[in-house]
Protein backbone atom coordinates (compact mmCIF):
# COMPACT_ATOMS: atom_id res chain seq x y z
CA UNK A 1 0.00 0.00 0.00
CA UNK A 2 1.37 3.28 -0.86
CA UNK A 3 1.10 6.70 0.32
CA UNK A 4 -0.79 7.78 -3.10
CA UNK A 5 -3.81 5.74 -1.98
CA UNK A 6 -4.10 7.77 1.63
CA UNK A 7 -4.52 10.85 3.20
CA UNK A 8 -1.58 10.60 5.38
CA UNK A 9 1.58 8.37 5.89
CA UNK A 10 1.48 4.68 7.46
CA UNK A 11 3.76 4.44 10.19
CA UNK A 12 3.84 1.18 11.59
CA UNK A 13 5.00 1.37 15.63
CA UNK A 14 6.81 -1.62 17.24
CA UNK A 15 7.26 -1.40 20.77
CA UNK A 16 6.46 -3.85 23.52
CA UNK A 17 5.20 -1.64 26.49
CA UNK A 18 1.48 -1.64 25.69
CA UNK A 19 1.25 2.23 27.56
CA UNK A 20 4.20 3.49 25.89
CA UNK A 21 3.13 1.74 22.17
CA UNK A 22 -0.63 3.50 23.11
CA UNK A 23 1.06 6.62 24.00
CA UNK A 24 2.92 6.77 20.57
CA UNK A 25 0.56 5.67 18.01
CA UNK A 26 -2.41 8.36 19.98
CA UNK A 27 0.48 11.04 19.14
CA UNK A 28 1.26 10.22 16.03
CA UNK A 29 -2.57 9.89 14.75
CA UNK A 30 -2.76 13.31 16.07
CA UNK A 31 -0.72 14.55 13.82
CA UNK A 32 -2.56 13.17 11.16
CA UNK A 33 -0.47 9.50 10.75
CA UNK A 34 -2.35 6.38 10.37
CA UNK A 35 -0.60 4.02 13.07
CA UNK A 36 -0.70 0.18 13.13
CA UNK A 37 1.05 -1.01 16.28
CA UNK A 38 2.65 -4.48 17.30
CA UNK A 39 4.27 -5.31 20.33
CA UNK A 40 7.45 -7.30 18.90
CA UNK A 41 8.99 -7.85 15.41
CA UNK A 42 7.73 -11.22 15.01
CA UNK A 43 4.23 -9.82 14.76
CA UNK A 44 5.60 -6.74 13.08
CA UNK A 45 7.35 -8.71 9.81
CA UNK A 46 4.63 -11.02 9.79
CA UNK A 47 2.05 -7.79 9.20
CA UNK A 48 4.92 -6.57 6.45
CA UNK A 49 4.42 -10.02 4.77
CA UNK A 50 0.66 -8.54 3.07
CA UNK A 51 1.05 -4.75 4.13
CA UNK A 52 3.72 -1.94 3.52
CA UNK A 53 3.87 0.98 5.87
CA UNK A 54 5.80 4.58 4.71
CA UNK A 55 7.98 3.99 7.92
CA UNK A 56 8.98 1.57 10.68
CA UNK A 57 9.21 3.32 14.08
CA UNK A 58 10.95 0.93 16.62
CA UNK A 59 11.97 -0.01 19.62
CA UNK A 60 15.80 -2.09 20.64
CA UNK A 61 14.70 -4.15 23.01
CA UNK A 62 11.80 -6.56 22.85
CA UNK A 63 10.63 -10.56 23.63
CA UNK A 64 10.40 -12.78 20.93
CA UNK A 65 12.61 -10.66 18.12
CA UNK A 66 14.10 -7.59 18.85
CA UNK A 67 14.52 -4.23 16.67
CA UNK A 68 17.58 -5.27 15.71
CA UNK A 69 16.62 -9.00 14.15
CA UNK A 70 13.51 -7.02 12.66
CA UNK A 71 16.01 -4.65 11.42
CA UNK A 72 18.04 -7.44 9.18
CA UNK A 73 15.04 -8.78 8.25
CA UNK A 74 13.77 -6.03 6.77
CA UNK A 75 16.87 -4.75 5.26
CA UNK A 76 17.38 -8.79 3.70
CA UNK A 77 14.17 -8.38 2.19
CA UNK A 78 14.12 -6.55 -1.89
CA UNK A 79 10.71 -5.40 -1.37
CA UNK A 80 11.34 -3.85 2.48
CA UNK A 81 14.93 -2.76 1.78
CA UNK A 82 14.39 1.14 1.37
CA UNK A 83 11.79 1.99 3.82
CA UNK A 84 12.63 4.09 6.19
CA UNK A 85 13.40 3.02 9.46
CA UNK A 86 13.27 4.54 12.91
CA UNK A 87 14.95 3.03 16.25
CA UNK A 88 13.25 4.61 19.08
CA UNK A 89 14.94 3.41 22.36
CA UNK A 90 16.08 3.26 25.95
CA UNK A 91 19.59 2.52 24.69
CA UNK A 92 22.32 5.42 24.40
CA UNK A 93 25.21 3.93 24.19
CA UNK A 94 27.67 4.89 21.07
CA UNK A 95 27.92 1.15 20.36
CA UNK A 96 24.61 0.63 20.03
CA UNK A 97 23.91 3.46 17.67
CA UNK A 98 26.89 2.42 14.95
CA UNK A 99 25.58 -1.14 15.05
CA UNK A 100 22.30 0.22 14.30
CA UNK A 101 23.55 2.90 11.51
CA UNK A 102 25.71 -0.25 9.98
CA UNK A 103 22.43 -2.12 9.47
CA UNK A 104 20.74 0.91 7.96
CA UNK A 105 18.55 3.11 9.97
CA UNK A 106 17.23 6.65 8.87
CA UNK A 107 17.42 7.87 12.94
CA UNK A 108 18.24 6.50 16.15
CA UNK A 109 16.45 8.66 18.87
CA UNK A 110 16.39 7.73 22.18
CA UNK A 111 13.31 7.95 24.93
CA UNK A 112 11.92 9.90 26.73
CA UNK A 113 11.39 12.02 23.13
CA UNK A 114 8.62 14.68 23.18
CA UNK A 115 6.10 14.33 20.86
CA UNK A 116 7.69 17.63 18.28
CA UNK A 117 10.80 15.90 18.20
CA UNK A 118 9.60 12.88 17.10
CA UNK A 119 7.19 13.69 14.20
CA UNK A 120 9.91 15.95 13.13
CA UNK A 121 12.17 12.60 12.86
CA UNK A 122 9.39 10.99 10.78
CA UNK A 123 8.45 14.18 8.68
CA UNK A 124 12.26 14.20 7.32
CA UNK A 125 12.51 10.37 6.86
CA UNK A 126 9.36 10.80 4.78
CA UNK A 127 11.06 13.66 3.27
CA UNK A 128 14.01 11.95 2.08
CA UNK A 129 12.28 8.86 0.94
CA UNK A 130 9.91 10.66 -1.28
CA UNK A 131 13.47 13.00 -2.68
CA UNK A 132 14.97 9.56 -3.39
CA UNK A 133 11.98 8.35 -5.32
CA UNK A 134 11.60 11.54 -7.34
CA UNK A 135 15.26 10.94 -8.48
CA UNK A 136 14.97 7.30 -8.96
CA UNK A 137 12.14 8.20 -11.40
CA UNK A 138 13.60 11.18 -12.95
CA UNK A 139 16.92 8.95 -13.76
CA UNK A 140 14.49 6.11 -15.00
CA UNK A 141 13.03 8.66 -17.14
CA UNK A 142 16.48 9.60 -18.69
CA UNK A 143 17.92 5.96 -19.16
CA UNK A 144 14.15 5.30 -20.83
CA UNK A 145 14.50 8.51 -23.04
CA UNK A 146 18.20 7.40 -24.17
CA UNK A 147 17.54 3.91 -24.67
CA UNK A 148 14.38 4.56 -27.30
CA UNK A 149 16.66 7.55 -28.96
CA UNK A 150 19.26 4.85 -29.80
CA UNK A 151 16.68 2.48 -30.89
CA UNK A 152 15.46 4.76 -33.15
CA UNK A 153 18.91 4.85 -34.49
CA UNK A 154 19.72 1.53 -34.91
CA UNK A 155 16.80 1.40 -36.82
CA UNK A 156 16.86 3.44 -38.99
CA UNK A 157 20.48 2.60 -39.88
CA UNK A 158 19.84 -0.57 -42.01
CA UNK A 159 16.29 0.65 -43.35
CA UNK A 160 18.84 3.88 -44.99
CA UNK A 161 20.17 1.01 -46.95
CA UNK A 162 17.10 -0.71 -47.60
CA UNK A 163 15.57 2.12 -48.96
CA UNK A 164 18.39 3.36 -51.13
CA UNK A 165 18.61 -0.37 -52.80
CA UNK A 166 14.25 -0.10 -53.48
CA UNK A 167 14.66 3.16 -55.06
CA UNK A 168 17.86 2.17 -57.14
Amino acid sequence: MSTENRSSALIQVVEDDPHLNMAISETLRSFDFEVEAFANGALALAWLENNRPDLILCDIMMPEMDGYTFLRHTRADPQLRTLPFIFLTARTSPADQRLAREIGIEDYLTKPIDSESLVIAIRNALRRQQAMREEMQHEMDALRNRIVSVLQHEFRTPLTFVLGYAEY
